[in-house]
């Protein structure tokens, strides 16, 4: 098809609709919002298994997640663990924790202390 067999009002109209872009602001996170979307949010294995759910967080001075405590191994309530890994072993993302473990070795880590 050559360009004279296009409707060229038709073309005009795509191409216009193709350069309009809509503006945004960007908006950096806070630490607030950060921890109110990181709660709650499922937490993954490195393998891809999703292994439990955020329950707390803890967040340093420079506003960075540095610990994370999460619910893992509930079956109907029982066998529940709660288990806090430290900075350098999660990586955070929009709405998810991804751990450096898989889930086979999440199952050997130990509870963490009550209240802490």
């Amino acid at each position: 098809m050559t360009f004279a067999r296009l409707n060229f009002p038709f073309a005009v109209a795509v191409i216009a609709g193709l350069l309009i872009v809509q503006p945004f602001t960007a908006h950096a996170i806070t630490p607030d919002e950060m921890v109110e979307e990181v709660i709650g949010a499922p937490v993954y294995a490195s393998d891809g298994h999703e292994v439990g759910k955020v329950v707390d967080v803890s967040v340093s001075d420079e506003g960075e997640i540095d610990a994370v405590r999460f619910k893992t191994g509930a079956f109907l309530g029982f066998g529940e663990h709660v288990l806090a890994m430290s900075k350098g072993d999660f990586t955070v993302l929009r709405g998810a924790v991804v751990l450096d473990l898989p889930a086979e070795a999440i199952e050997s880590l130990r509870p963490a202390p009550a209240g802490g």
